[in-house]
């Protein structure tokens, strides 16, 4: 990357701090396009002001601290049932929506009320969200060994059909987490309705070192 293109970015990330009116999902957004951006000028990702390579040696939580990532609580059941299980060595977490602050960052469908924009971000608070879960039952994510499956649910309007960019926002967030180990297979499922009139609901398989 050059160090003009740098530069701006630079610019872009402490104007962006200095703004006290960005919501949460324009700061998920503005995050996403300056990481591909970096990656579209050399295979490089932007990690706050700072840039590393691809062939990244770092650990999950090292990373998470590195990109300034601060995971949320692990929310709560709805119902009654067990937010993770572990058999085995497989983790699989329960479904996850979009919480933010104890309220869900978008409602509606996925495009309908809710654009493919914000569907990339639904998806990506719900994976944050299950990373959460991850940690909770593991108590480090580098005890993580591989994430095995994203599963992705989406309340979609008639004529929708670019569920896989959306889902596109939980899947970056767990590659730059996880680095390899994040590297998964993936499924998208859609229902006329979900519970809470959530767009989005994500579920991560992932495999435990013992």
């Amino acid at each position: 990357m050059s160090c003009s293109l740098l530069h701006i970015c630079q610019q872009i990330l402490h104007y962006l701090d200095e703004r006290s009116t960005v919501s949460a999902g324009e700061r998920f957004a503005q995050a996403t396009l300056l990481d591909r951006l970096a990656t579209a000028q050399g295979g490089l990702h932007l990690s706050g002001t700072s840039f590393v390579s691809g062939s990244d040696p770092a650990t999950a939580e090292e990373r998470l601290r590195r990109e300034g990532i601060v995971l949320p609580p692990p929310p709560a059941p709805l119902g009654s049932y067990e937010p993770w299980v572990i058999t085995g060595s497989l983790l699989m977490t329960s479904g996850q929506f979009s919480w933010l602050d104890g309220k869900l960052a978008f409602v509606g469908r996925v495009g309908g009320e809710v654009s493919s924009a914000d569907a990339y971000l639904a998806c990506r608070i719900a994976a944050m969200n299950a990373i959460a879960q991850l940690k909770a039952a593991v108590g480090s994510l580098d005890r993580i060994s591989r994430i095995v499956r994203i599963e992705g649910t989406m309340q979609v309007a008639p004529g929708f059909q670019d569920h896989p960019a959306a889902l596109n926002g939980a899947s970056d967030l767990i590659n730059t987490v996880f680095g390899s180990k994040g590297r998964h297979s993936r499924m998208i499922y859609t229902n006329p309705e979900m519970p809470l009139n959530a767009p989005v609901l994500i579920v991560l398989f992932a495999e435990v070192e013992n």
